[in-house]
């Protein structure tokens, strides 16, 4: 696994803890709060705010900055992505480089045609030499079935 991709996968696994993502929430429908107002909106305690905030903070989900005397926190547009996957946004890959974030989304449309067309000519190969005639209706759904799994997750 890449440092990338674990760096991501860390980052979904943060964001995913209910609290965290409540802050998520809140702070996409309300762009800019303090601690003390993300603790009343959510009725927590300071001291439990702040531990979720810097753990969000630690993958750059969040980032703060301070005007007057106050800490104000926002997400990040990593962030942003990121909670769009937890609501149910199709996955893509977030690269870092420095400051820059760019999106890498895979193709695969070839795997997605490849992996069910092989099954099915497997099974109409395997019932064609067994003398089955229910091999290759089976191979069919299964490909089907490959098939609509593989749109899903890729």
């Amino acid at each position: 696994m890449s440092d990338v991709e674990r760096r991501y996968l860390e980052a979904l696994k943060s964001a995913s803890d209910i609290n965290r993502y409540r802050i998520l929430s809140l702070l996409k429908d309300n762009p800019t709060l303090s601690l003390k107002s993300i603790a009343r909106t959510l009725g927590w305690s300071r001291q439990m705010t702040y531990h979720h905030l810097e753990r969000l903070m630690e993958k750059r989900l969040i980032q703060s900055r301070e005007v007057g005397n106050l800490k104000i926190y926002s997400l990040t547009e990593y962030g942003r992505k990121i909670l769009d996957v937890i609501n149910g946004s199709k996955p893509t890959i977030i690269v870092e480089m420095g400051r820059e974030e760019k999106k890498v989304r895979k193709t695969s449309s070839i795997v997605e045609m490849i992996v069910p067309t092989g099954i099915f000519l497997y099974s109409l190969l395997a019932g064609f030499l067994e003398n089955k005639m229910l091999y290759p209706l089976g191979g069919l759904l299964i490909a089907i079935i490959s098939w609509y799994v593989l749109r899903r997750i890729l």
